[in-house]
C-alpha cells in the first residue's frame, strides 16, 4: 500500500515527536474546518447537495494511513474505511473506500473532535454514509466524510433495518426506516440532479 509506506517507512515521520504530531494534526484539523470548530447543521436535503453519493454498506476493512498534503507540505492522519454494499442515488453495487481525518499512529489516537467515532466505524458495521470526491486528496482523488453527522449505524428492526438518528441538527435526527430514508435520498438526488441540468 502505498500509504502504508509512509506510515512505516518515512524517515521525517518517525523523527517528529508524538507532542509536535499532534499539535501538527490539530492545526491541519481546524485548519479544513470552521473557526468555531463547531459541526453546521444541516437537513438532508443540504446535506444531499454537497455529497457525491451516499452508501449504505457493510464496513469490510479499517485501516489508518499517512498521506502526503502537497499544499500543506506535510503528513496527515488519516483513517480509510473499506464499504460494500449500495449506493442509494443509483442503486448500484459497489466497494467503494472513504477516508476521514484522524487516525492511530504508534499506539496514539490523534482524532479532531469533529471525526467519526469508534461505534460508528468498527468493521463489521452496517452504515449509511454520505460522502463527497475530494480531488485534491491523494494523487487521484478520494472519497471524503467531513464528520461523524455524516455517517449513520444500521440496525435490524423487528421487521426491517433502521438507520439511527443523532438527533437534533443531524441530517437523519431520528431513528428512520432504511426503506424510507433510501426513498428520500433518490427523490432529493433526482430533484437536485434535474435542478443543476436546468441551469
Amino acid at each position: 500500500m502505498v500509504f502504508g509506506f509512509y506510515l512505516e517507512n518515512n524517515s521525517m515521520l518517525r523523527k517528529i515527536p508524538p507532542i509536535v504530531f499532534v499539535l501538527l494534526v490539530f492545526i491541519t484539523a481546524i485548519s479544513v474546518l470552521p473557526l468555531s470548530a463547531a459541526i453546521k447543521p444541516m437537513t438532508l436535503p443540504e446535506l444531499m447537495e454537497i455529497s457525491t453519493g451516499v452508501i449504505d454498506g457493510q464496513i469490510i476493512a479499517k485501516e489508518s494511513v499517512v498521506i502526503f498534503d502537497p499544499a500543506d507540505d506535510m503528513h496527515e492522519i488519516w483513517t480509510r474505511l473499506t464499504l460494500s454494499g449500495t449506493e442509494l442515488t443509483t442503486g448500484e453495487t459497489v466497494t467503494r473506500d472513504l477516508y476521514y481525518m484522524g487516525g492511530v499512529w504508534n499506539g496514539q489516537r490523534i482524532f479532531p473532535v469533529t471525526s467519526p467515532r469508534d461505534y460508528q466505524t468498527r468493521v463489521g458495521a452496517r452504515v449509511v454514509a454520505f460522502y463527497w470526491f475530494d480531488p485534491g486528496l491523494t494523487e487521484s482523488g478520494a472519497n471524503k466524510i467531513f464528520c461523524y453527522p455524516n455517517i449513520y449505524q444500521v440496525q435490524q428492526g423487528s421487521e426491517e433495518p433502521t438507520v439511527i438518528g443523532l438527533g437534533d441538527g443531524a441530517a437523519v435526527p431520528y431513528n428512520t426506516k432504511l426503506s424510507v430514508l433510501s426513498a428520500e435520498v433518490k427523490r432529493i438526488f433526482a430533484e437536485q440532479k434535474a435542478s443543476r441540468d436546468d441551469r
